[in-house]
């Protein structure tokens, strides 16, 4: 009997401790806890002086419209195969230019007194004929290589292009999108800035499984891009979708998501805007909030202080 005793006691006693090391860990560990919901619960009614004092400003949401868009990533080329594909044609220009005016010379001497063989004259315009293949066999490399927008380019704007991505101006981009979509709209960063589509490009990234435009960005992005960071971007796909804009004084980065605070009278209701997307006035938004909302613009930070904080612990005298 007492050895049953002591074999239960020592089973309670290792529960005990494996449940002690469970809540431990998920002490150490946060994310191992359930993850949050998309709406927290409301912490308790603040009075209007308490507001006051935490400068609590709020505005009202009203009902907005923005294209529908599909999401991509932005990676900027290397171009330095461009500007040597550019030099050859340069080069191949030259010659078939040199060689041309050879066989044209030697046709007319040919002509004139006969000064010039036959031969001759079929072997500089076999040369000249070659050298005008190679121009050609440069120019489609481009198509090949790069896309057919960048090939419709011609010399002096294809020049100027390489110039201002050797000076830091311009970043020639691959933007890869799952699916089909069309390239309306197409727009680069957090918040998005305006790209120049030239057209589909050559290759297309075999991850994503869609299609790649070719682009061409400038501004102060393009530092970001040639230091080979992937960069998002939004494509529009046709139509428009109903929702709200949030204003960027409204919104909350917190645990890697968006939160933005909604007045319910004295109480304030913390919820997430996944999905939301940066636009130029703010965040447009079909859920998490809608029109009609009042949401928090000033003392959100103040807001979510206090929501965190620990509870009051429990006086002395206080019975469980």
């Amino acid at each position: 009997m007492t050895g049953a005793v002591t074999r239960l006691a020592t089973l309670a006693a290792g529960a005990g401790l494996a449940l002690a090391g469970v809540y431990g860990w998920q002490a150490l560990h946060p994310a191992a806890a359930p993850a949050e919901t998309e709406a927290a619960a409301p912490a308790a009614p603040l009075t209007p002086a308490q507001q006051q004092h935490l400068g609590i400003a709020t505005t009202l949401l009203a009902p907005a419209t923005a294209p529908l868009q599909t999401m991509g990533f932005a990676r900027a080329i290397d171009t330095a195969p461009l500007a040597m594909i550019d030099s050859e044609i340069a080069t191949a220009r030259a010659a078939a230019a040199a060689s041309a005016a050879d066989a044209a010379r030697l046709r007319a001497l040919a002509a004139a007194d006969q000064s010039a063989s036959a031969r001759s004259v079929q072997a500089a315009e076999a040369q000249a004929a070659t050298d005008g293949l190679r121009i050609r066999l440069a120019e489609q490399r481009i198509g090949l290589e790069f896309g057919p927008g960048l090939a419709r380019l011609d010399t002096a704007a294809r020049g100027r292009l390489i110039a201002d991505i050797a000076a830091g101006r311009t970043a020639l981009l691959r933007i890869d999108v799952p699916g089909a979509a069309t390239a309306s709209g197409v727009r680069v960063g957090d918040p998005g800035v305006a790209v120049t589509i030239l057209g589909p490009a050559a290759a297309a990234d075999v991850r994503v499984q869609g299609v790649a435009l070719l682009a061409i960005l400038r501004g102060a992005l393009v530092r970001e891009a040639a230091a080979g960071r992937m960069l998002p971007a939004t494509i529009g796909i046709g139509g428009v979708a109903a929702g709200t804009i949030v204003p960027r004084s409204a919104v909350l980065r917190w645990q890697g998501r968006l939160w933005v605070f909604v007045a319910k009278g004295s109480n304030f209701d913390r919820r997430s805007l996944d999905g939301a997307r940066a636009i130029a006035d703010g965040w447009f938004t079909a859920t998490g909030v809608k029109p009609g909302d009042r949401v928090v613009t000033a003392g959100a930070e103040s807001l979510l202080a206090a929501e965190q904080a620990p509870p009051p612990a429990a006086s002395a005298g206080e019975v469980d």
